[in-house]
């Protein structure tokens, strides 16, 4: 009678193997994203200013805090026929209910913020 020990390492390879099938569609899709991203159109601008002088100063001023970071607006102006408003930095927070019925402040621009504030007073719901 002989003892038969479990083929560890073939196991974990064959589980391995089993997750890396899985998550295939995941990765795939995941390269055509970043592909998407850095071929956007001004992607390859921007890359070569964060790899120029002046761009690297302007990341390490930002990462040691010497440089205050503004908040972007998150608007919904998109909603609003108002596409092209944005200034991108937010004043201000309107209330928003959320899909789940919680109620959230929504960070916005002056533009968007009054563009939301005219569609909400003239009755119309997004």
């Amino acid at each position: 009678m002989t003892d038969r020990q479990p083929d560890f390492y073939g196991d974990l390879n064959r589980a391995f193997a089993e997750i890396g099938k899985a998550f295939q569609p995941v990765v795939e899709s995941l390269g055509r994203a970043f592909h998407q991203i850095v071929n956007a159109p001004g992607m390859p601008e921007l890359l070569e200013w964060a790899n120029s002088p002046e761009g690297k100063a302007w990341i390490a001023a930002m990462e040691r805090g010497e440089i205050e970071r503004s908040k972007p607006c998150h608007c919904l102006c998109g909603f609003y026929d108002h596409l092209g408003i944005c200034e991108g930095d937010a004043v201000g927070t309107l209330p928003f209910d959320s899909p789940p019925g919680v109620r959230v402040d929504v960070a916005m621009c002056r533009p968007c913020m009054e563009s939301a504030i005219a569609h909400f007073a003239g009755g119309r719901r997004g």
